[in-house]
């Protein structure tokens, strides 16, 4: 995996509505300051995306469990990132005209965590059923 900075603008999603999600499917522990969401408008995301991609640190996944790039029907994307202050943790980018809403993104990417499909030491386990 190639070392990358990324700079972008979006809307932060707050951590109190992140927890508050966090507990609504699971009653595992939130893990305070490793969750960083962000509502991007189209054309940023996509940006951010191909930039991504070319670093190999863009996890995006098709029905099968098949890593593929992001395209135009992906709504969030997760990756795992070393934030300024040397914090491993995971960056959550959402789609601002996402088919679905953002609520739903987030249930989506935070149950990826929660079944520790997506690790931070960057593995993925999958488990399709």
């Amino acid at each position: 995996m190639v070392a990358a900075k990324f700079k972008f603008e979006g809307k932060k999603i707050s951590v109190r509505k992140l927890e508050k999600i966090w507990r609504s499917l699971t009653t595992k522990t939130f893990p305070n300051g490793k969750i960083r969401a962000f509502i991007l408008d189209n054309r940023e995301i996509e940006r951010i995306w191909r930039e991504m991609e070319g670093s190999g640190r863009i996890v995006a996944f098709d029905d099968d469990g098949n890593i593929i790039p992001p395209n135009e029907n992906t709504g969030a994307t997760i990756t795992i990132v070393t934030y300024p202050n040397g914090t491993t943790g995971w960056l959550i980018l959402i789609k601002k005209n996402s088919f679905c809403s953002i609520e739903e993104n987030l249930k989506h990417e935070l149950n990826h965590m929660i079944n520790g499909e997506i690790m931070l030491d960057r593995s993925i386990n999958l488990k399709r059923k």
